[in-house]
């Protein structure tokens, strides 16, 4: 009799497997129509009819019996919202395809699916909730359709997704930018913002390591909140919105690569506490009048800074560690006419290398800048005396370069996404 044991285990293996192979691929109109094992057993699945998403409905039992689920094709399948949790923690799930009709993913309904590697937002999507994709830590592609309908992306929703690599383009309908929606994308490459943005919320993109070349933040942008790019260590250069009124706290910190010239818009009034604490690459910075106060660690270890220009006739008052760790004796601080003697006296200020100012950008004149194209150029118009008018691509090389005075044009020989920057205020032109 133990002589025919191995025959009769590999006989109840070829009687099995057929049915074990057919069990793991699943198509279905809906999943509660699937009996309990061969959802169990599905690896792959499909529906393709109108979801429920009641107590006991198709989501619940995608996420509680279908244990094994590697694939998920909800494509054609009738289905305007993805409930809040519907697929949390699903970590075995590598692939999915969204509903065509999608119109909403609920909070955290794909959360900490860490087997996640790539994801597609339907056209039709209009609004992502709160950490929707958080942790999602192998997604590497995200792609949003240049024609979406999404107009809210909500906080943390790729917060944590560490392989998300290449350039994420947001959509134009997208007016505020969340809270950490994606910190700690630590492989994220680019980002292209809409014009139209408004504002960027707290660690909307702190610790994105690998956020380089030029950043550019549009005209409308009158909020960057804290740490919004904290220790984003390869950021290179950023053009400051021109209608920016208030700069978080450690909105900046880390950015050790962070060089050149940082020129705040004449409407800004606020700085926060350590703005740009470490950035120790940044070499100028022209500080408008209507600033109420340099804070704590504003610029402390800004080891590269060498000249500030500063707008207010009267001396802003400054924190004792705005400038920790700096010799600010070698810094030339540049002050308007007539009021460098109130400078020598003031706290803080004293210690540098004051100067009048004998060249500061006019900031209001650069309200009167424009630059669009026609005919295969672009052409800036209303330049201020002497302006230093560059043009650069979307990954931030520079093209070309010239001084100008009223009018300036490029020509451009590639469709794409231009950076013109006059003065270091930026433009974004589409050809």
């Amino acid at each position: 009799m133990k002589k025919n044991l191995p025959l009769l285990i590999l006989a109840f293996g070829m009687l099995t497997c057929p049915s074990l192979s057919w069990a793991q691929n699943v198509t279905s109109a809906n999943i509660t129509s699937v009996s309990a094992d061969k959802q169990a057993a599905a690896v792959n699945v499909t529906l393709t009819g109108t979801l429920t998403t009641n107590n006991n409905g198709d989501f619940r039992q995608l996420r509680d019996l279908c244990c094994n689920m590697a694939s998920l094709n909800l494509k054609s399948a009738s289905c305007s919202t993805i409930p809040k949790n519907a697929l949390h923690s699903r970590h075995k799930l590598k692939t999915l395809i969204l509903p065509d009709r999608l119109s909403t993913i609920g909070t955290q309904a794909f959360f900490a699916c860490d087997s996640l590697e790539a994801l597609t937002i339907p056209a039709n999507t209009s609004n992502i909730g709160a950490s929707a994709f958080a942790q999602c830590k192998s997604i590497t592609t995200l792609t949003i359709p240049q024609n979406s309908n999404l107009y809210n992306i909500g906080s943390y929703a790729f917060e944590g997704c560490e392989s998300l690599s290449g350039i994420v383009n947001i959509p134009s309908k997208i007016l505020v930018l969340r809270d950490g929606v994606f910190a700690g994308c630590k492989k994220l490459e680019g980002i292209s913002l809409p014009e139209n943005l408004q504002r960027i919320g707290a660690n909307a993109f702190a610790e994105c390591e690998k956020l380089s070349g030029e950043i550019n933040l549009g005209r409308m942008i009158t909020h960057i909140g804290a740490s919004a790019f904290a220790d984003c260590k390869s950021l290179s250069q950023i053009s400051m919105p021109r209608g920016l009124q208030v700069l978080g706290d450690a909105a900046f910190m880390g950015c050790d690569k962070l060089s050149g010239d940082i020129v705040l818009p004449s409407n800004t009034i606020q700085i926060g506490k350590g703005a740009f604490m470490g950035c120790s690459s940044l070499e100028s910075i022209v500080i408008p009048a209507d600033v109420a106060e340099i804070k704590a660690a504003t610029f402390a270890g800004c080891t590269g800074l060498r000249t500030i220009n500063i707008y207010a006739k009267e001396p802003i008052p400054a924190n004792a560690t705005a400038f920790a760790g700096l010799d600010c004796s070698q810094i030339i601080l540049s002050v308007p006419a007539g009021s460098e003697e109130a400078y020598k006296d003031a706290p803080v200020w004293k210690n540098f290398n004051i100067q009048v100012a004998t060249s500061i950008d006019n900031a209001e004149a650069l309200c009167n800048v424009s630059a669009s194209v026609e005919e295969g150029h672009v052409w800036i118009k209303g330049l201020p005396q002497a302006s230093a008018v560059k043009l650069y691509n979307i990954q931030g090389q520079l093209l070309e370069s010239t001084l100008a005075e009223g009018t300036a044009s490029f020509s451009l020989q590639n469709r794409g996404v231009y950076i013109v920057k006059v003065n270091g205020s930026s433009f974004k032109v589409q050809y």
